[in-house]
């Protein structure tokens, strides 16, 4: 049974950040609005964050291909 990438992650810690940051991005949003310098620069947290999880979920999903051909 394969994972999905972001189970073989080892612990939560980068899901939580990430959680929380998209969280503090919607209230930023319903306060500032979108056009907002802030809105701007929460969602630029938010998208690196989600790239750094991505790139760790193909780094591992690799590791696991090679092992296992």
């Amino acid at each position: 049974m394969l994972l999905a990438p972001v189970e073989v992650l080892d612990g939560d810690a980068p899901q939580l950040a990430l959680l929380e940051q998209r969280q503090a991005l919607d209230e930023i949003q319903s306060q500032w609005g979108p056009k907002s310098d802030k809105y701007q620069q929460q969602q630029a947290k938010v998208a690196q964050l989600k790239s750094a999880i991505e790139g760790e979920a193909r780094r591992a999903v690799r590791e696991v291909e090679v092992k296992y051909q």
